[in-house]
């Protein structure tokens, strides 16, 4: 009447069990027996063992960088020692690339390189033109290459190795940590400016963002100049007029742009070096409605 259940174990069951019990204890002890007479035998080939082991990790890695490779038709780009003689030929991301091959299309190229003499690109163009994805594309190839990884680029591409790579994409604002956007970017151009020099390759998309546009744009400004005066090479996607001006002004510093085809309103998601694009505001707008 109280609504609980009382359940009692007949006799036969308790000492069924009980034995059923010891019988796994028994298997538990044979098992670690068996186990410590086998690594006993073994351990005088733990050297031997070990070396084996070091080299089927070897033959596993070499196995998935080939198949990974040949999903991506990557190749081996030529080593080059000057950053400045680096060229991307008809690049891809390798994730876009994946994507856009399940669906039978395919991904517009990149192509790349730093102007002789040159350590410093702003890339400018319209919003949804392709600038952040040009931007991760040249910097996870270049990292793909330093970890050993055959590229998803034409063979004539070169790279050269880089000591630091920075990167600043995307906005990684934190409640946890008390972090706005502009305060985690801060924080960010505040590590660069530590570490960077000669030897480093720098990654910021839309540099300056996240502040009062014009306080911003005079603070981007001057970071851009610190870092152009420790010869860092940097690639810089970014909207502001007073960056695509210092570019073309500093002797060292380049503009590009992300080509946009004006009468179908769309993007041609084309990267073009020596001069600055138009952010296509009020085209864009009209686009999306």
């Amino acid at each position: 009447q109280s609504g609980k259940f009382l359940y009692i174990e007949p006799i036969e069951c308790f000492e069924e069990n009980n034995l059923l019990k010891e019988l796994y204890l028994d298997k538990k002890k044979e098992i670690e027996t068996i186990l410590r007479q086998t690594t006993f035998q073994l351990s005088t080939h733990k050297d031997n063992i070990k070396r084996h082991l070091q080299f089927s990790i070897y033959l596993d890695t070499l196995t998935a960088k080939s198949v990974f490779s040949s999903k991506l038709r990557s190749t081996e780009p030529l080593y080059v020692k000057k950053h400045d003689d680096c060229d991307l030929i008809d690049a891809r991301h390798p994730l876009l690339y994946l994507l856009m091959s399940k669906n039978n299309k395919n991904a517009v190229p990149l192509n790349f390189h730093f102007k002789k003499g040159n350590y410093m690109v702003l890339v400018s163009g319209p919003n949804a033109g392709g600038k952040s994805i040009a931007l991760k594309t040249i910097g996870l190839l270049q990292y793909m290459y330093q970890c050993g990884l055959p590229i998803p680029a034409a063979a004539d591409s070169k790279l050269s190795i880089y000591k630091h790579i920075f990167i600043d994409i995307g906005d990684n604002q934190s409640i946890e940590n008390h972090l706005s956007t502009y305060s985690y970017r801060l924080k960010n151009m505040n590590y660069f400016l530590k570490k960077c020099n000669d030897k480093t390759l720098f990654l910021i998309d839309e540099f300056g963002t996240g502040s009062d546009p014009e306080l911003g744009g005079a603070l981007a400004e001057i970071f851009l100049e610190e870092f152009y005066d420790r010869e860092a090479y940097g690639i810089i996607t970014t909207h502001y007029t007073n960056l695509k001006i210092l570019a073309s002004e500093l002797p060292f510093a380049s503009n590009a742009n992300m080509l946009f085809d004006e009468k179908s309103l769309e993007p041609m998601y084309k990267l073009h070096l020596g001069q600055p694009g138009s952010s296509f505001t009020f085209e864009v707008a009209q686009k999306n409605g």
